[in-house]
């Protein structure tokens, strides 16, 4: 057995540097009305996010005009992806968690779709089994 585990670990070293990132995303509502806001009376109220895009565009080795639209405050439009050919996505749970799983150590901008919300997020080789994200609330639209 001990054989398998080394041949394993010599066919596929990557198995050693991948992580799994996970985190939790809410939506937020903004205040009722102007009174509201600003007497800050009635707090934001938050909700699950699920079944939301989020996006993982990975920085290392990018052009520099491809990191300024990764980093970019406009709202992520995210049914074009061509312009990140290494970007992964996934979708919310019904509990608002996402995961991406077998990320290399490196620099990224989690994005979320059809928000300009964007956190940078670095992976290091630390982060084992998980990299896990603080919870995430974006204001919705």
């Amino acid at each position: 057995m001990n054989k398998n585990i080394f041949l394993l670990l010599l066919i596929c070293p990557c198995l050693l540097d991948a992580q799994i990132i996970r985190g939790k995303l809410f939506f937020q509502r903004p205040y009722a009305s102007a009174e509201q806001r600003m007497i800050k009376r009635a707090p934001s109220a938050t909700y699950i996010a699920s079944g939301t895009k989020v996006v993982l565009i990975p920085l290392d080795r990018m052009a520099p005009a491809t990191v300024a639209a990764a980093r970019s405050s406009n709202v992520f439009q995210c049914y074009n992806l061509n312009n990140f050919p290494q970007a992964v996505s996934t979708i919310t749970n019904s509990d608002g968690y996402y995961y991406f799983r077998s990320m290399p150590a490196g620099n990224y901008v989690l994005r979320v779709c059809g928000s300009s919300a964007q956190y940078a997020v670095q992976v290091t080789n630390n982060d084992r089994p998980y990299k896990l994200m603080p919870d995430l609330a974006v204001s919705s639209n």
